[in-house]
């Protein structure tokens, strides 16, 4: 597994270009669009309920608001990209993810990125749905990979749910990055194209970097660290 200090915006100029995409957890369409700029999709799929859910793990989380916020976000999403839609370059999906997912053929998506509901029960729903979607070599992304404090308090469990998952499918956890709440990369096929090249580019990438082991039965916490220069650095461990 890699450590790598880049952010979520720069970890796009690693993964596959022209590519068959989904992000599952849209809100309002930010990292869309970063997706859109940095990796140029053949198709981009973006799935969001865009609705308020009364699941109670899932309540305290910033981007459950109101139904009439998801409303405006999903007006201003669906404006956003009409360009792209015209062009049939991305396409809305108004749907829970796991209504969305029968929609799709086996082995469709080259990667896909996880940003949804992020509780335990939820991510381990999407990933299972999802993974059968995802080419046999594809790369499975995701968001807030962390157990800190703040994740703790919204109840995450995105961190026991990809571990678990990784472990039973026999899949790699391939890449951390380091910031506040990191992403993650799954390889599915630990010797797969996608893999290779996807670790060809990390490491021309010139982005610091550290290989460890990766330790699938512990948590992963992030903090902060203080700079000589008074900046702040977050890190992460595993407990």
């Amino acid at each position: 597994m890699y450590y790598v200090f880049v952010d979520r915006s720069r970890l796009l100029d690693l993964l596959p270009k022209r590519a068959l995409v989904a992000e599952i957890g849209v809100a309002e369409g930010e990292f869309a669009a970063a997706i859109i700029e940095r990796t140029q999709p053949m198709r981009l799929h973006l799935i969001d309920s865009w609705r308020h859910l009364d699941d109670p793990d899932y309540l305290d989380d910033a981007n459950n608001v109101a139904d009439a916020a998801q409303e405006a976000r999903f007006q201003a999403v669906a404006a956003r990209f009409a360009a792209e839609r015209g062009e049939q370059r991305v396409e809305l999906h108004r749907a829970l993810a796991a209504e969305a997912a029968a929609g799709f053929r086996d082995g469709y998506f080259d990667w896909i990125y996880l940003d949804a509901n992020h509780s335990f029960a939820a991510v381990q729903d999407d990933l299972a749905r999802y993974d059968p979607k995802v080419r046999s070599d594809g790369l499975i992304c995701g968001h807030d990979y962390c157990d800190n404090w703040i994740a703790r308090g919204a109840r995450f469990g995105v961190v026991p749910a990809v571990n678990a998952f990784v472990r039973e499918r026999g899949y790699e956890l391939l890449l951390i990055t380091a910031e506040p709440f990191p992403s993650f990369v799954i390889a599915k096929q630990p010797d797969g194209r996608q893999r290779h090249e996807l670790v060809q580019r990390l490491m021309l990438c010139g982005a610091p970097m550290v290989e460890l082991p990766a330790p699938l039965d512990r948590p992963f916490e992030t903090y902060i660290a203080n700079r000589a220069d008074g900046r702040d650095l977050w890190l992460g461990r595993f407990g």
